[in-house]
């Protein structure tokens, strides 16, 4: 191979990341989304910056949310330390993180490729892995996982488990097996998502040409992590506090019915690779699936096609085998009302992205390459389409209610947008998104009991912002919340978060910041 035919080992590593970032980069002006973010960060009454406290309690605390993720709480704080409440520096972090995964990716899918495909020449060696790290970084699946705030612990996760990989391939040491088996607990207990990662690590030593007892022992560290972290998450579900839902017994969610939804969810996250078109943060096809479904059938043909070339093809029966254990923990077993989502494709497209890189260094074939070119290319165009959805409450609330029907998912659909439009102080909006809902179903309780609720709340506001001597327009709710925050902050003396709160006060209220800077009796009044 002449030298025109290399590719220097630093061109894809330098160009995957700075493709990333050019891609990306306008999620750093996105706001705060009306999903989730306000629990995990902006309201979130433990989230400050990092310190020793703070660490212990993300540890020995998993009641908050039904996830245990130590490890993500104090990725968040770590970025809080920096940033504070400001959405750019989380954003910063989301964008950055997802540039790691690119190229730590490439550098795995390069040493599959080196070492399943005999004599691999130059250029194939860096442009198969190269062509298929660049179709998953810059798919338009990935979008929810860079552009919103809360996926930040799902991309530490994820990079945490892709150096385990790298280190578990990297010699039959026992000391790398139990190094990598530490880094892939880091990652579980950064977020759980990847329970179902476990299963990587024996199928590459099964390709690998392990077998017995040496196969079954390097699993085994991996399998105990999966199992443990699995079991306090499991037992953290079980024990939220009021304000999530128990877990469903199986009266109120069948068996039946949980295996025919997890085979519609392996179906969803199969096909949505290929065609990612009509993309949004919720999908409504999977909430009335039967036996005769067409998503139900395609994912028992999935599983028998993974089965049948597990026999015929090994390579392509294990990736298959692999998509499908890593979406296990992730179709809605413990979950009453679960909706696929983009974010949980980051782990299933992975063992996409393998095939890809695994095929083409076997065909060797410039048309091949070229249509995985193109295929990257559609999805920077699709990512780009995508991306707006994400900047700010208008576009996520608008995106959620054109995905789902009316009087589907209401809570979600109606409930939560009017709340959020609420806090924001945009009365008009919130009752005219209710009202609207209402006008067609007229009986509605959860419509009914929302209306009455900011009927409720909103009475209150203008009696506290009245207190103030100002008017509600001057004090949205949010600056309220952001107070009553700030206060519970200094009452633990944590000077630095009540800091953060109060100058989100000065922003969004500067009249009222001005009367809570003034002493006066009045000023802490609070609907």
């Amino acid at each position: 191979m002449s030298a025109a035919g290399r590719v220097p080992r630093w061109i894809i590593p330098l160009l995957l990341p700075a493709l990333v970032l050019a891609l990306f980069g306008p999620s750093l002006r996105y706001d705060f989304a009306p999903l989730d973010d306000d629990v995990n960060v902006l309201f979130n009454p433990q989230h400050g910056p990092l310190t020793l406290d703070r660490i212990a309690n993300s540890f020995g605390d998993p009641g908050y949310t039904r996830r245990y993720l130590p490890l993500g709480w104090i990725l968040n704080s770590a970025v809080a330390s920096f940033g504070g409440l400001s959405p750019w520096g989380y954003h910063a972090a989301n964008v950055v993180l997802h540039a790691l995964n690119a190229v730590l990716l490439f550098g795995l899918l390069r040493t599959l490729a080196r070492r399943f495909s005999a004599n691999l020449p130059d250029p194939w060696s860096e442009l198969a892995p190269g062509l298929a790290a660049a179709w998953w970084a810059l798919h338009p699946l990935r979008v929810e996982t860079v552009a919103w705030v809360s996926a930040l612990p799902t991309n530490l996760s994820l990079a945490c488990v892709l150096i385990a990989l790298r280190l578990h391939l990297r010699q039959s040491s026992p000391r790398y097996v139990a190094l990598a088996g530490l880094v892939f607990a880091a990652g579980l207990l950064s977020y759980p998502v990847g329970l179902g990662a476990a299963v990587f690590f024996p199928l590459l030593d099964w390709a690998d040409g392990k077998r017995g007892r040496d196969l079954v022992v390097r699993a085994l560290p991996y399998l105990a992590v999966t199992l443990a972290i699995g079991y306090i998450n499991l037992a953290a579900r079980a024990h939220v506090g009021a304000d999530h839902a128990p877990l469903p017994t199986l009266a109120e969610l069948p068996a039946s019915t949980r295996v025919l939804r997890g085979f519609c969810f392996l179906s969803h996250y199969w096909w949505k690779a290929w065609l990612p078109f009509y993309l949004s943060p919720v999908y409504r096809e999977l909430l009335h699936v039967t036996w005769t479904s067409p998503c139900f059938l395609t994912g028992v043909a999935l599983g028998v096609a993974a089965l049948w070339f597990a026999r015929r093809s090994p390579a392509l029966g294990l990736l298959l085998l692999a998509q499908i254990a890593v979406l296990f923990p992730i179709t809605g077993a413990t979950e009453l009302l679960h909706f696929p989502h983009d974010r949980y494709s980051l782990w299933a497209d992975l063992a996409t992205a393998a095939g890809l890189a695994l095929l083409l260094a076997k065909w060797r074939s410039r048309p091949a390459a070229i249509a995985l070119a193109a295929l990257a290319a559609v999805g920077v165009w699709l990512t780009t389409r995508q991306l707006p959805v994400w900047q700010s409450t208008d576009t996520i609330i608008a995106s959620v209610r054109s995905h789902l029907v009316p009087g589907e998912a209401t809570a979600i659909r109606d409930v939560r947008p009017a709340y959020w439009l609420f806090r924001e102080g945009r009365y008009d909006q919130a009752f005219a998104l209710i009202d609207g809902e209402l006008a067609a179903r007229p009986h509605d309780p959860a419509l009914l009991a929302t209306r009455q609720d900011l009927k409720a709340m909103q009475a209150a506001h203008v009696r506290a912002t009245a207190a103030l001597g100002l008017t509600p327009a001057e004090v949205p709710p949010v600056a309220l919340l952001h107070y009553g925050l700030a206060r519970e902050f200094l009452a633990r003396n944590e000077s630095e978060p009540a800091a953060w709160h109060l100058a989100e006060i000065a922003r969004l209220a500067p009249r009222y910041y001005a009367v809570l800077s003034r002493p006066r009796p009045d000023a802490t009044a609070q609907p």
